[in-house]
């Protein structure tokens, strides 16, 4: 059983029964604070909101019926319990419609009142995470508008600020990160914080196609009649805005070229009559350094294009965002689906901060999606019904050792390597959930 300290305010007109509550919540690890009238409560809550209350049902002035409907008014989700005689019974079952957490028909001990505190401050710490992180997610959601990066681990943080500078700057930026972690994200919000904004934000992916159609698409195409100009190309469509070249990697020594020269001169090869004012975004999922050093990329474009490099980090690399990311990837789904966003519960959050998410924000995002239309909604997580998050990730653990264990048939180098496990860290696990190793090395 786990406290965790939180705050219990306990309210009873009887100064013995309240002591003693007040005695066995405090020697359980909670922070109990005893009044003898519900006014004495109602103006404590000016100073500090408890995470619990216990209140008897009969008291002087306002009694407990009464006590719970004036703190709904101000927090329907605070737990409310009521301490009864055995003629109120039935007062206190119909108070359960009315909201009341639950009731204790006195007298009763510390092996009825624990569980029942432990069940409503696991609620309320609930409650309080979600009410943290939708403020977190509605404070993101503006943030998104400016630099399109979401979370609050150091390095978005740091990431953000970055943009904005770079952003006013107006000089060219390679970005670069794994498969999914939102560099055109980046790369917008790069161009939405410019003085090219009102401009247009053009995008061409370098490996989506051949060379001799990337070059017509970025360059344009000679009409089959007249004159040996080009026309089109998607330089020209981003003519006065931004030029996002994502896997800007793939592209042939020829275009490189191409790329160089207009960089340097702002015209395309092979005309000298136009010139185009473009701010040039890139991205890339490799190491364009190591690349350029040692010659499959040209050196000289490289550093033209990395003027200024952000480098994303992969989400299991920023693992304290994935709630809150996936809140508001759900918030988005629910929009896109005309769905209410459906609820998040503790074993959803343990689950998704167990995974690896190597497809990083774009899979937390499917998953999102899957989550809104009703699959995967307790996240596949622990089957812990109604426990603790740290009981409920500890049964996830146990069951990821489990299978992982079954599939390499007790291998444990294999499962360490699977795992991403040291020697020690794996023993150690395998000791605390109490598996034997054995049973796993006797084929099936």
């Amino acid at each position: 059983m786990t406290s965790d300290g939180a705050l219990i305010l306990v309210v009873d007109d009887d100064d013995d029964l309240r002591e003693a509550q007040v005695e066995t919540l405090a020697l359980a690890g909670y922070a109990p604070t005893g009044v003898s009238s519900a006014d004495e409560a109602l103006a404590r809550l000016e100073a500090a909101s408890p995470h619990v209350v216990l209140s008897d049902i009969r008291m002087p002035g306002l009694d407990g019926l009464e006590f719970h409907k004036r703190l709904a008014a101000i927090d329907p989700e605070l737990p409310f319990i009521l301490m009864t005689g055995h003629g109120d019974i039935d007062m206190a079952v119909a108070a359960l419609h009315r909201g009341v957490f639950d009731f204790l028909p006195k007298p009763f001990g510390a092996d009825r009142l624990l569980p029942v505190i432990q069940r409503a401050a696991r609620q309320r710490r609930l409650v309080l995470e979600n009410r943290r992180l939708t403020q977190l997610v509605e404070n993101a959601e503006a943030e998104e508008a400016r630099s399109g990066l979401i979370g609050q681990a150091p390095a978005i943080v740091r990431l953000r600020e970055t943009i904005a500078q770079v952003a006013r700057a107006g000089v060219d930026v390679l970005i670069q990160g794994e498969n999914g972690v939102g560099k055109e994200t980046a790369a917008r919000g790069l161009h939405r914080s410019s003085a090219r904004r009102a401009r247009p934000f053009v995008i061409v992916n370098c490996a989506a196609l051949p060379e001799d159609v990337l070059d017509a698409e970025l360059f344009g195409r000679s009409p089959t009649l007249g004159y040996g100009r080009r026309i089109g190309g998607r330089v020209r469509e981003a003519d006065g805005g931004t030029l996002l070249l994502e896997e800007v990697e793939a592209l042939s020594p020829a275009l490189q070229i191409k790329l160089l020269k207009l960089m340097e001169t702002g015209q395309i090869s092979g005309e000298d009559d136009q010139a185009f004012s473009l701010r040039f975004l890139t991205t890339t999922r490799i190491d364009l350094d190591a690349a350029a050093a040692r010659g499959a990329f040209r050196s000289d474009l490289y550093y033209r294009l990395s003027v200024v490099t952000l480098t994303l980090p992969s989400l299991r690399d920023r693992r304290e965002d994935i709630p809150l990311l996936f809140r508001h990837l759900v918030s988005q789904a629910a929009g896109r689906q005309k769905k209410t966003p459906p609820p998040i519960d503790d074993a959803t959050d343990a689950h998704l901060m167990m995974r690896d998410w190597p497809g990083n924000v774009r899979e937390l995002a499917q998953a999102a999606e899957r989550f809104v239309i009703g699959l995967d909604r307790n996240g596949g997580a622990t089957g812990v019904a109604d426990g603790s998050l740290s009981e409920r990730v500890e049964a996830f653990e146990a069951r990821v050792l489990d299978e992982a264990l079954k599939a390499a048939k007790g291998d444990v180098r294999a499962v360490m390597a699977r795992l991403d496990l040291p020697r020690k860290t794996f023993y150690a696990k395998v000791k605390r959930h109490g598996i034997v190793l054995d049973d796993y090395r006797r084929g099936d």
